[in-house]
């Protein structure tokens, strides 16, 4: 009971406290509003960019993945 409370603690804590809910609330909309973009004005970025698994993973998927983990890794909240 006791670790299970720690753990809600923790969570509670690196999200509200430690900012990681406002890290992930703007990665999902920055990542879909790329991929939308990139599905509905740019039709060639529908073309397969890599097979994993014999599934195929387009360019509008993978664009937007690597802008979005590079600006989260390279962004900070702001500590007091």
């Amino acid at each position: 009971m006791w670790i299970f409370l720690g753990f809600v603690l923790l969570a509670l804590y690196l999200l509200f406290i430690k900012g990681i809910l406002w890290k992930l609330i703007l990665f999902a909309a920055g990542w879909g509003y790329l991929y939308i973009t990139l599905e509905k004005y740019f039709p060639a970025s529908k073309a397969t960019f890599m097979n994993v698994l014999g599934a195929n993973i387009p360019w509008s998927v993978f664009v937007p993945s690597i802008i979005v983990i590079l600006a989260m890794a390279t962004t900070r909240v702001k500590e007091d």
